[in-house]
């Protein structure tokens, strides 16, 4: 096989030979086996300082020991593996054998030693050894181990132990098998989440799981050489986020949790990098998605890559979490902290802990050494996806913490531009948009969100102000609100983070969105000072005072912080697959604050689970999720009775026997086209319907409903 390339038929019985040979006796040291790895021959060369007698001795003891030969054995074997079909073919009869002779564990099985030795063999001859480590962690989900937790553990920690050997080397391989392991990651938070229905000890496997996952992620992690590729891993698993809000979720914390450790791993060479276009476009989608709770996700993705030493609400929450000790809570706590608040984080565990752990692993940096590097006209983007979600009807206190955050982010990344002013006072008009939106009486939107909303916008002036150094600005924006009124779902800490308080997850009677809540919010709102003339004035003779010398960089400031702030051109209007399903958006609409409370997923996602990381193909190739109801999608013979009840109409209608004139002929057509083009912009609606979308079906009549179904099986 070693001479002339060629895989026997029975390799699995070879392999079989060799491990059995190779686990008999492993006395041989690993100096000898490379000293005798370098001749074909078996005869070795004389070494400085020794015996020839004594050196053939050895080599003659060592050729005579099984050992030895199933390493020469070996050594062809990877010798022959010069790509990934042949590293395949080779490694699968080694992989059945350890599935079957429990040799996978790290302490007590050969599998350990073997593709360590493997590994350097690979990459001794030049051959890539990083598809060894991508095929071994990929072998976690092959289905003689699926159900087997306690053999996964000792692959995952296999492969950690070959990653540590691993050439530090960015590849495709490498981000692949980091893919791999992020989907685990979201498996073991999806079965965290879920795991009051489980038993105990499939909670603990699943504890440990994640342990050995996330151990072996940081260290392939730091074997890439650059967070570049990691962030391009992250955004093709964005790409193909569900709409299902049990995926969606679990995969946002998972990404955020990659994030959190590539910020960690790369501290030191983070500094004002480019913020990759491809993912930014993905977490501007995924800032609209119809569930409230992956938005906040896609917000703290964006500020860890961003800015991760940045002082953020959740910051209690940050990397390494202290997971020595496996336990269930850790876990969920993960599984829960791209979305919840840190409130909720504190009942799940102690806080001293984990600041105990940051303040072990974390030295103090200032925050401007670690910022990435935004554009102008991805901070206008950004700003304008704050606009377009600022009045979504579900939002929650956290979404209006996160959309203050990201905005502080905005403007800290605003500040290292030369022309710093233009992002300024987009923001500047923005925030004033914003509130008067929130005091709008004719906004439909519930007052208790209006008074978040109010609350948020008047933050963001105030962290405008202190940017631009107008520090009146902070006393009217507080003297605005009567003194004894204040938000009981958000505060503003120190002038400089907006968060949710701690009213919003205890049992406090102001429940959020209760009736007395209501109330309390629509009285609120009635007595703020609504003129905001002096505001805008002082902002004004601020940028008038600062460009005196340059009147030309004044032009248009004052005229735009006149005028209501509207979307950019470039925004991303273009929905993603979740925005394409009508009924998603009320789906989640109609949930409570609950987490994770949806059954229409099963615990297990083996089989299905893998729509969500795909790395090829568009959203629109990938499969259907499950969740998507039959009745919602034309079948054969629902469009075949479709097509024949729209033959019969036609066949009914009565034929004149006068000849149409083309003009004739041409005006029906026009009608014809203005007529659909009434009904996509129907249908269009309801992709930014806030409201129950199949009720809205039923108000726009069976045409419509036909139209949708005709469209979503176009899908």
């Amino acid at each position: 096989m070693g001479d002339h390339s060629h895989i026997s038929m029975e390799l699995d019985e070879v392999v079989s030979v060799i491990i059995s040979c190779y686990e008999a006796n492993q006395t041989l040291s690993i100096k000898e086996v490379v000293r005798f790895q370098d001749d074909d021959d078996l005869t070795m060369l004389a070494v400085s300082g020794q015996n020839n007698a004594k050196v053939a001795a050895d080599t003659m003891a060592a050729s005579e020991n099984p050992a030895h030969w199933a390493r020469v054995c070996l050594r062809n074997m990877a010798n022959i593996a010069k790509e990934a079909t042949t590293v395949r073919r080779i490694l699968d009869p080694l992989f059945r054998l350890f599935d079957s002779h429990n040799y996978w564990s790290p302490e007590s099985g050969v599998s350990l030693s073997v593709l360590q030795e493997m590994q350097t063999l690979m990459d001794k001859s030049g051959q890539n050894g990083h598809l060894l480590l991508s095929f071994t962690i990929k072998h976690i989900d092959h289905k003689s181990v699926a159900k087997m937790p306690a053999k996964q553990i000792s692959i995952v920690k296999v492969a950690s132990h070959l990653a540590k050997q691993a050439k530090s080397h960015a590849s495709v391989t490498i981000a692949s098998a980091i893919s791999d392991l992020v989907k685990h990651l979201r498996k073991c938070m999806y079965r965290a989440v879920e795991a009051s229905n489980a038993q105990a000890d499939i909670d603990k496997w699943n504890s440990e799981l994640y342990v050995a996952l996330e151990e072996c992620l940081v260290q392939l992690t730091e074997k890439v050489g650059d967070v570049g590729p990691i962030l391009d891993m992250v955004s093709v698993m964005l790409e193909n986020l569900s709409y299902t809000a049990n995926i969606a979720r679990t995969t946002m914390s998972s990404v955020y949790r990659t994030a959190q450790i590539a910020a960690y791993v790369y501290k030191s060479s983070y500094n004002q990098k480019a913020f990759p276009e491809a993912l930014y476009h993905q977490l501007l989608l995924a800032m609209m998605h119809p569930d409230n709770k992956t938005r906040i996700g896609s917000h703290r993705v964006l500020s860890t890559i961003v800015a991760p030493s940045l002082l953020c609400p959740w910051s209690a929450i940050g990397f390494p979490v202290p997971m020595k000790v496996n336990g269930s809570q850790s876990v969920l706590l993960l599984a829960l902290s791209a979305f919840s608040s840190e409130t909720i984080m504190d009942e799940l565990q102690s806080k001293s802990r984990i600041k105990e752990s940051l303040q072990e692993n974390e030295k103090p940096e200032a925050v401007n050494s670690k910022l990435m590097k935004l554009n102008n006209g991805q901070l206008v983007l950004l700003l304008s996806s704050i606009w377009s979600q600022a009045s979504l009807e579900d939002n929650s206190p956290s979404n209006f913490e996160a959309m203050g955050h990201t905005y502080n982010v905005a403007l800290l990344c605003s500040k290292a531009k030369t022309s710093s002013h233009v992002a300024l006072v987009r923001c500047f008009q923005l925030a004033f948009s914003l509130r008067r939106l929130s005091l709008n009486q004719d906004n439909v939107v519930q007052p208790s969100r209006r008074r978040c909303l109010y609350t948020m916008a008047s933050a963001m002036l105030i962290f405008s102000a202190k940017v631009a150094d107008i520090p009146q600005i902070t006393h009217l924006v507080k003297a605005a609100v009567p003194e004894e009124m204040v938000d009981p779902h958000l505060c503003l800490i120190d002038d400089c983070r907006l968060t949710v308080t701690s009213a919003q997850s205890s049992n406090s009677e102001m429940l959020y969105g209760s009736e007395e809540d209501e109330s309390d919010a629509q009285v609120f709102l009635s007595a703020v000072n609504k003129d905001d003339t002096q505001l805008k004035d002082n902002v004004i003779s601020h940028f008038k005072r600062k460009f005196e010398n340059s009147p030309e960089k004044f032009d248009g400031i004052e005229e735009q912080l006149l005028q209501e702030f509207s979307l950019d051109d470039s925004f991303p209007l273009g929905a993603p697959l979740f925005m394409e399903t009508p009924h998603s958006c009320s789906m989640y609409a109609e949930k409570d604050d609950h987490c994770f409370d949806e059954d229409v997923i099963p615990c297990e996602m083996d089989d299905d689970d893998d729509i969500v990381f795909e790395h090829s193909g568009s959203q629109s190739d990938r499969k259907t999720s499950g969740s998507m109801a039959s009745s919602d999608v034309l079948n054969v013979n629902q469009l075949m009775e479709s097509v024949h009840e729209t033959a019969r109409q036609v066949a009914n209608i009565p034929v004149s026997t006068n000849p149409v004139s083309y003009d004739q002929m041409k005006s029906q057509c026009e009608s014809l086209v203005m007529e659909k083009q009434q009904k996509m912009s129907v249908l269009m609606s309801f992709k930014h319907s806030r409201t129950d979308s199949r009720s809205s079906i039923g108000e726009n009549g069976p045409e419509t409903n036909h139209l949708l179904n005709l469209n979503l099986s176009h899908i």
